[in-house]
């Protein structure tokens, strides 16, 4: 398998300072442009609803009709947890979190 941002054998990174910091650069790189990228998510997300209130019933709208979606995940995350696979209950969870996370504002314009 090869590493992306690891270059060398253990090693070398270890006794070759130059490479220690080269590769220590790059894991604050990707650290810090995934915490950019949840701060901007986050901010594009808040900003899609008015209020907060309008942010809650969006949840739990979205919690409802996704209902059925989670049993079916949850029943999947339970056989692959059984199994002792931790990939499918990777996965399982990831999509359980963007179930929770990624919601659309309600369309009130009809009330």
């Amino acid at each position: 398998m090869q590493w992306r941002y690891f270059y060398g054998s253990f090693d070398d990174n270890l006794f070759n300072t130059t490479r220690t910091v080269s590769n220590g650069t790059n894991v604050l790189m990707i650290c810090f442009d995934s915490l950019e990228n949840i701060a901007i998510f986050t901010m594009q997300k808040v900003n899609m609803f008015p209020d907060f209130t309008s942010m809650i019933m969006a949840f739990f709208q979205n919690m409802l009709g996704s209902i059925t979606q989670m049993i079916n995940i949850y029943k999947n995350l339970q056989n692959a947890i059984e199994k002792g696979d931790l990939t499918p209950v990777f996965l399982e969870m990831g999509k359980i979190f963007r179930i929770i996370i990624d919601f659309e504002p309600i369309d009130l314009s009809g009330y």
